[in-house]
């Protein structure tokens, strides 16, 4: 799904399955590829309501990497963008 969205040019389509795969990455306990994509998914889609989606994701990975100040910064500015 990544190569055809990547082919394609479907830079918010691409968004969410990195979404989707920054999600395996955290429950397969590989976090850093999982904060990676994440980052990667910030930059492919300007949907509020995606950028929201994707703050929280990385916003729990990071707490399970125990970088809980940036945690709590990327959970609210999640919240942010939803007001």
């Amino acid at each position: 799904a990544k190569e055809i969205a990547i082919q394609n040019n479907l830079t918010s389509e691409l968004a969410i399955v990195n979404n989707v795969l920054g999600i395996a990455y955290r429950n397969n306990n590989d976090f850093q590829k999982s904060l990676n994509v994440f980052n990667e998914a910030l930059t492919q889609t300007k949907s509020k309501k995606l950028l929201a989606l994707l703050k929280m994701n990385k916003g729990n990975t990071l707490t399970e990497m125990m970088r809980l100040d940036e945690a709590i910064e990327n959970q609210l500015e999640s919240l942010q963008i939803n007001v």
